[in-house]
């Protein structure tokens, strides 16, 4: 295999090694690196709280390791899009500050992972994010066109 291709290989499963915290190490193969993503084993806790660490790294943009208020509403416009929660999709400025002012136990403006991680769990979110989305609403199906 090209250097070429195993580096673009490597990128590619970078997040894979990532959520599993598997480092990525140049001086190791990628199949023994795959072959350690098959070993894993969370409990359902674990999993859950890999996930939203994911996402929260996801919308950490600048990496700075916390949610600023831009970063805040994208995460809750994403979550009313596939939520169908319009109210969610366009926060006010007002709505952005209670949201850090509640979650922000240091002050530092930022939500940082634990914080996040404290909200959700213990307000109900974590069934709430994990739920199937809201169903379409469009009146078009695709089981009537293979009837």
């Amino acid at each position: 295999m090209s250097d070429d291709r195993l580096r673009l290989l490597r990128e590619q499963f970078a997040p894979i090694f990532t959520f599993f915290d598997i480092p990525v190490d140049g001086s190791k193969d990628l199949f023994s690196m795959l072959l350690k993503v098959g070993k894993v084993q969370l409990d359902d806790n674990e999993v859950e709280h890999k996930l939203f660490k994911f996402m929260f790294n996801f919308y950490d943009a600048d990496g700075s390791g916390g949610i600023d208020r831009s970063e805040l509403r994208s995460l809750f416009h994403d979550i009313g899009v596939i939520k169908g929660k319009t109210e969610l999709m366009n926060l006010t400025e007002d709505a952005v500050t209670d949201v850090i002012e509640e979650l922000d136990d240091n002050g530092s403006g930022l939500i940082e992972f634990d914080e996040f991680w404290r909200w959700v769990t213990e307000h109900g979110f974590k069934e709430e994010f994990l739920a199937s989305p809201a169903p379409s609403r469009s009146g078009s199906s695709s089981d009537s066109d293979s009837e």
